[in-house]
């Protein structure tokens, strides 16, 4: 997969749909950053620590990140 021609990063504040980020309260220090930039940049983006996990929440608590997301998306009209 090519990467992107510019960097995308600059244009997340640029997104006007709802945002939910997840992320593990033990994914490492990095992903921690760039989820709270994202949170920042993107206006009214909603962000989630999903307690006692790590990178790969969505494995290991997949019922947590099913309900998380149905309600995000239910709260739509989804």
């Amino acid at each position: 997969m090519p990467l992107p021609e510019k960097p995308t990063f600059p244009y997340v504040q640029d997104l006007r749909v709802p945002t939910l980020i997840l992320i593990g309260s033990g994914d490492i220090a990095d992903n921690q950053a760039v989820v709270g930039a994202l949170v920042m940049a993107i206006p009214g983006a909603a962000r989630v620590v999903v307690p006692d996990t790590g990178h790969l929440l969505y494995l290991e608590k997949p019922e947590v990140f099913s309900s998380l997301v149905s309600g995000f998306l239910n709260s739509y009209g989804f």
